[in-house]
């Protein structure tokens, strides 16, 4: 945040480091991002298989997964090496085990909070998604809330972690918190447009979640239906 002007978190940057660096300066390096996309594209359609068979289990149908996933508006968005792959890569492992702790011990919450902070570690818009674990563990009909919590705030602070160290040991965190929050807040407008069948594809989703949640008191519904607002308000 001295040498040269960004207003986004980091983290991909310190991750994509030590390939570029391994390599000798040529037009490869966008063949081999190219690459690296694709293994975070596979990475991701695994893990979201994963969640649908957690949530709808028998009913989770692969055909309707692959149609929806890899529909033409957005795919596009995986042929760039950018930090929402990493992001979203890091959420969906964060809500499976999100998922797996309302079935589990008290583990997964740890899990949880750990892949949440990576995930917010490379896109600032998944801070506030750091709420919904919280609330879904309050809404838990169990005894062991206080021990969940503090194991989701563990974790957190663990996710945290890599990137509190790097701006520390770099003495750029007043940088940082001007470029990213006070700068993005104050200075830059932005507006995104999305096309209109992720509008109508969220607004059924969430249509579907709502119902299946009322209709079967299942938080699995309820964590994806949280999961879904939040990210469309960010």
């Amino acid at each position: 945040y001295r040498d040269f002007w960004q207003h986004h978190f980091p983290m991909i940057w310190l991750c994509l480091a030590p390939l570029i660096g391994a390599l000798k300066p040529s037009v490869s390096v966008y063949a081999i991002s190219r690459c690296l996309s694709i293994l975070l594209l596979i990475f991701i359609s695994l893990t979201g298989w994963k969640i649908a068979q957690k949530v709808w289990k028998d009913k989770a149908k692969l055909t309707v997964y692959l149609l929806l996933f890899f529909n033409g508006v957005i795919i596009w968005e995986f042929c760039y090496m950018r930090p929402d792959l990493f992001m979203l890569f890091f959420l969906l492992c964060g809500i499976y085990f999100l998922l797996k702790m309302l079935e589990g011990p008290g583990v997964y919450s740890l899990l949880t909070g750990m892949m949440f902070s990576f995930a917010a570690s490379f896109t600032n818009k998944q801070l506030l998604l750091i709420i919904l674990p919280v609330v879904i563990i309050f809404l838990e009909r169990k005894e062991n809330k206080v021990l969940k919590l503090s194991l989701y705030f563990i974790g957190l602070i663990i996710g945290f972690s890599p990137l509190a160290l790097y701006l520390a040991t770099n003495n750029i965190i007043k940088e940082f918190v001007y470029s990213v929050f006070i700068f993005n807040s104050r200075y830059t407008g932005l507006s995104q447009q999305f096309p209109l069948v992720i509008g109508i594809i969220a607004g059924l989703g969430w249509y579907l979640l709502n119902k299946d949640y009322h209709r079967h008191k299942d938080l699995k519904h309820l964590v994806l239906m949280g999961k879904q607002e939040i990210l469309l308000f960010a």
